[in-house]
């Protein structure tokens, strides 16, 4: 009996085990986007937020800000009738298994386009990196 209750710790052990603790996706986003605590604890800072040099001035000079922690304010992530979300479960946006996901925010009719790119980093999502590049 107490080889069976050992071998059955180990196997809870395994590495086997640990892909079951990977966080799912679509869990992390309905957290993330409507909580800000959350949205906070899970965002790798100072994030890398690249958009255009000068708002006004569209398909003008990119610049790369970091934005530390105490400047974040909360990005509420879900739908309005201005814009329509994409999601690729890779930074290529093409669809194959991977620990990345692109969520992108595509204007209608506005010229919107925002992408977050996210990490699965120890079983859990991370915001690694965000971008604004619409009109």
């Amino acid at each position: 009996m107490r080889t069976i209750i050992l071998i059955i710790c180990l196997f809870s052990l395994s590495p086997l085990n640990a892909q079951s603790q990977k966080e799912t996706f679509d869990s992390f986003m309905y957290e993330f986007g409507s909580d800000t605590d959350f949205q906070l604890e899970r965002i790798k800072f100072p994030l890398e937020f690249v958009t255009w040099e000068n708002p006004e001035e569209i398909g003008g000079n990119i610049v790369t800000h970091q934005i530390t922690k105490d400047k974040w304010t909360h990005d509420y992530m879900y739908m309005n009738e201005s814009y329509r979300a994409q999601v690729y479960d890779n930074f290529e946006g093409k669809l194959d298994n991977s620990d990345e996901r692109l969520f992108q925010w595509i204007g209608v009719e506005t010229g919107a386009n925002v992408k977050y790119f996210f990490k699965r980093i120890e079983g859990k999502w991370f915001l690694i990196k965000k971008e604004s590049l619409g009109d």
